[in-house]
């Protein structure tokens, strides 16, 4: 995308998150609130007016675009077939819901663009910091702040049980999960954020070197990818090692090179 694509986007965002989202933060009422797929799985009323004004500000910027947002997507509990058609917006007003009900300011929104399936750009906008990390395909990671533009190469040396990362045990289907979720507590680099996100911010500064996501979704998966496909990760699916597409559930691993995504994977299915 062009320079005024994605200032277009980034102020869309930006005008969501400081008008829509911000202004509910610790505001919530209790029928502002409901669940989804889980007890612990939210949206809220800052979730779907995001998503409403993120789709009326973006579809107009692409002649011929679509738009899925994730919580229009929930209510028919079906991902479209269309994600490989053509140009399509995908939108997740509020990512991090769980955090931002319990008055925890670990959250973003984020916006990806598809062409024929592949990711092409991506942004993450974090809303308590005002700021917005954005993602081009054969272009790199950039923090973006305001109109500039400044390039993130994180780097680091450390081996799979020195280093520092996301990982959650969620999708995983048992007999795996309640072991792997024993595992991770052993990791002492693991830690936990609660937003996919901002686990793609935290490698673009640097301070992750590894995530794993094990509930997998257009709108959580796609920008998290990119992103660490732009910073040079490993960026394979923990089964097969397959590439990640929009249509595949399991294990997304993410690693900063080879030995280390393997030492990860060792250790996801072994111990």
């Amino acid at each position: 995308p062009d320079s005024d694509l994605s200032q277009a986007v980034f102020s869309a965002l930006s005008h969501a998150a400081s008008q829509i989202i911000w202004p509910y933060f610790g505001q919530l009422d209790a029928d502002m609130v409901r669940t989804k797929s889980s007890d612990t799985d939210f949206v809220t009323i800052a979730d779907t007016r995001a998503e409403q004004y993120l789709s009326s500000s973006l579809l107009p910027l692409i002649e011929g675009a679509d738009i899925i947002g994730e919580e229009s997507t929930s209510q028919t509990g079906v991902i479209p077939k269309t994600l490989s058609d053509g140009y399509i917006w995908v939108v997740d007003p509020l990512d991090g819901t769980r955090n931002f009900v319990n008055k925890i300011n670990r959250f973003c929104s984020m916006v990806t663009l598809l062409h024929e399936g592949v990711p092409q750009a991506a942004w993450i906008y974090r809303i308590a910091e005002k700021d917005c990390f954005f993602a081009g395909k054969g272009r790199g990671v950039y923090y973006l702040d305001g109109t500039t533009y400044q390039r993130c190469a994180p780097s680091g040396e450390a081996s799979f049980f020195e280093a520092r990362g996301t990982a959650n045990a969620m999708g995983v289907e048992e007999p795996l999960r309640t072991a792997l979720r024993e595992r991770l507590k052993t990791h002492k680099g693991r830690y936990h954020i609660g937003s996919a996100g901002l686990d793609a911010v935290a490698l673009a500064q640097g301070r992750s070197e590894f995530v794993m996501h094990s509930k997998l979704t257009p709108w959580d998966s796609l920008p998290v990818s990119l992103f660490a496909q732009e910073l040079g990760f490993v960026v394979k699916m923990a089964s097969d090692e397959s590439r990640f597409t929009p249509q595949k559930t399991g294990i997304l691993m993410i690693a900063r090179d080879e030995p280390m995504w393997q030492a990860f994977r060792q250790f996801v299915y072994q111990g």
